[in-house]
């Protein structure tokens, strides 16, 4: 018999890729290093920016002076450049992730199949068995989210974040310290948000779960009260 899982038991991160083998890897290695040069767009074309405001506002003080067409053309140009290399960037990460993401999913599929069928049968009488293709369907979601999400995401955040405080703290020291003694408040409400989205899948869940019960037991209910003719008094 299957023991039943801790309330708030979870997967370690890396226990996700057991089924990986070395194309897994390879495309998960590729994913994540692009996916780290993505993160660091958003600073660059930030810098970018600044720099261009800085001209714009220099030329409107100085009356009289126009700001060269070759500041703004070479602006355009760069962002038009970015833009692409970011476009292409984040296209070759999911892409990578997602393959891989979705190898292992099957895997996962094979291995749910093979561990129902081989219960013992006295499992299905302590079991609710009309529950499992929806908390299958639940499960699987959560493990396709659980593959690329908590690795992409967190490499491009966290590049993006170490080299857009590099060149804040290059470029001003001051308002980036600023900046930063409001960081922790952001933090907390994060935290707090990702607490709440966790109770609240685990609840939606299980509501999912006693639903799709209670549909896969209907027709055969519906159908012994229609042989018994009872119909009628079921409605009532």
């Amino acid at each position: 018999m299957v023991a039943s899982p801790a309330k708030d038991d979870q997967a370690p991160l890396l226990s996700m890729y057991r089924y990986a083998n070395s194309l897994d890897r390879f495309e998960l290695l590729i994913g994540l290093v692009v996916a780290g040069a993505v993160g660091t767009a958003a600073p660059i074309r930030l810098l970018f920016l600044g720099d261009w405001f800085d001209v714009a506002g220099a030329s409107e003080a100085d009356v009289g002076s126009t700001m060269p067409m070759d500041t703004t053309i070479t602006m355009v140009m760069s962002l038009v450049y970015i833009g692409t290399g970011l476009l292409f960037g984040k296209a070759l990460a999911e892409t990578s992730l997602r393959l891989t993401r979705e190898r292992q999913v099957f895997e996962f599929k094979k291995a749910y199949v093979r561990s129902i069928l081989r219960q013992d049968i006295g499992w299905f009488d302590v079991s609710r068995p009309e529950e499992l293709a929806t908390r299958a369907g639940e499960s699987f979601t959560a493990v396709t989210e659980g593959l690329v999400a908590p690795l992409a995401e967190p490499v491009e955040a966290l590049v993006g974040l170490i080299f857009g405080w590099s060149i804040a703290f290059w470029k001003n020291a001051s308002v980036a310290l600023c900046i930063l003694g409001v960081a922790p408040l952001l933090f907390v409400a994060v935290v707090l948000l990702l607490r709440t989205s966790k109770g609240s899948a685990k609840r939606i869940a299980d509501a999912y779960a006693e639903a799709g019960s209670l549909s896969a037991e209907a027709p055969a209910q519906m159908r012994t009260v229609a042989s018994l003719g009872l119909e009628e008094r079921v409605a009532a």
